[in-house]
């Protein structure tokens, strides 16, 4: 992106509403078995996969390799795991409304390691997420975007999620990592219509409806769950920049 008008605004986020009945229509989660569990069930297990060096040695060396790599104009590459079993899918097929953004406790590592570990201890607990992002621009495509995975509590059948490669939400994101969050947000709108707006979260007990569809942060789904829980992708997100950034590629073809 050269010269592209910036919001740089961090509170251009989903808004929660209480369910008054005034809505034309809400999404609500399908079947509440799918909705008990989250990308942060794995939180102690990834800082253990990376933290020890016998079991990062395990999570990193790996046989798994993606299916095809692409160069996006801009910094971007996309790395495209779907089908190669690194993060299958925890159910079958989903209508997405909603666009969550999370962080893991992963750090940025060149290459393709931090997808990779980020992939095989999610597998190993049972969890899986859409795609993920890290500094360098890069996108991990784990699964179709259709696919359903548990990655956000109370609003996983209605939902997809994108693991943003930060070890704390205190870190500072790139310029990059902005620009590949940016094009995952393009790609859903055109595959499942996702809009690139703020959503409008319905507060339930232990889930989250969509009144409007579009974008989200984990902290702000929890909320409208009732968990209250969940702080990423934490205040360094700029959720205005990268609908700025998405908005500049979808005109331009490039960042």
């Amino acid at each position: 992106m050269t010269d592209a008008t910036r919001d740089d605004g961090a509170d251009d986020d989903a808004t929660v509403v209480p369910d008054t009945g005034d809505h034309d229509q809400i999404v609500w989660p399908g079947d509440s078995a799918h909705e008990s569990r989250d990308l942060h069930d794995a939180d102690d297990a990834l800082r253990y996969a990376i933290e020890q060096p016998d079991h990062r040695r395990l999570y990193t060396a790996t046989s798994y390799r993606p299916r095809s790599v692409t160069k996006v104009k801009g910094g971007v590459t996309v790395y495209d795991f779907r089908d190669t079993g690194l993060c299958p899918a925890n159910g079958g097929r989903i209508d997405p409304v909603l666009f969550v953004q999370h962080i893991p406790v992963v750090r940025n590592v060149p290459g393709i390691a931090d997808f990779i570990t980020l992939g095989n201890v999610l597998r190993a607990q049972g969890l899986a997420v859409q795609r993920a992002t890290d500094a360098e621009g890069g996108v991990a495509l784990y699964t179709r975007l259709r696919d359903l995975c548990y990655h956000a509590r109370g609003s996983n059948s209605i939902s997809v999620g994108c693991e943003n490669m930060h070890w704390a939400t205190t870190e500072s994101w790139t310029e990059k990592q902005l620009r590949a969050v940016a094009w995952v947000l393009v790609q859903a709108r055109r595959e499942v219509g996702i809009p690139i707006r703020p959503a409008q979260l319905v507060a339930g007990n232990g889930l989250a409806g969509c009144a409007r569809s579009g974008y989200t942060t984990h902290e702000k789904q929890s909320d409208a769950a009732g968990y209250h829980d969940r702080t990423d992708p934490g205040a360094g997100y700029r959720s205005g920049q990268v609908r700025e950034l998405a908005a500049f590629f979808e005109r331009h073809g490039r960042f």
